[in-house]
């Protein structure tokens, strides 16, 4: 892991998005690590790195504040039922659908590729979040809100531990 670092560090990977590409692999997988780190350091200044980080920072931040303030505990589930709304159910959907695409995808495939399918989502997550209010008076909607957002964080988790990213 230092050598991979070290290495990373001489060729102007960012020494948190090393550490958030390789928290998501095993150590039998640094160098799909190293290259998923070099894909978001390539693109880290551009539209789709940042907004990437901007949709999971934003969706992190929520979730974390909501679960320390109001000590809730999530399950892990997001309950269909409960989604009231069109925005509710489609970034719903969309979830579903990225995590099929990541359970499909082999080690060594392309991450500009699953970069661009995290890419897709703003659109989604910004309607989500100009038209849904999250902290609902019903808290079983409000509790089944944040299982989407944490839902949304582990799917992306899946590429990639974006909370490492510093900024």
């Amino acid at each position: 892991l230092e050598r991979l670092k070290n290495y990373s560090k001489e060729k102007n990977i960012r020494l948190d998005i090393i550490e958030g590409s390789i928290s998501t692999n095993d150590i039998d997988e640094l160098y799909s690590g190293f290259k998923k780190a070099e894909v978001l350091n390539k693109n880290i200044s551009k539209e789709v790195g940042q907004d990437v980080i901007g949709i999971y920072k934003r969706s992190s931040n929520i979730l974390k504040s909501e679960i320390s303030k109001n000590k809730i505990q999530l399950s892990n589930s997001v309950d269909s039922g409960l989604l009231k709304n069109d925005f509710e159910k489609n970034l719903h959907k969309k979830i579903q659908e990225l995590r099929k695409y990541f359970v499909n995808v082999d080690k060594n495939h392309d991450f500009n590729e699953s970069l661009i399918e995290l890419f897709k989502f703003k659109q989604d997550v910004n309607l989500f979040f100009d038209n849904v209010k999250v902290n609902d008076e019903n808290e079983q909607i409000k509790k089944n809100r944040l299982e989407l957002l944490n839902l949304l964080c582990k799917s992306f988790d899946n590429f990639f531990n974006f909370s490492k990213i510093e900024g």
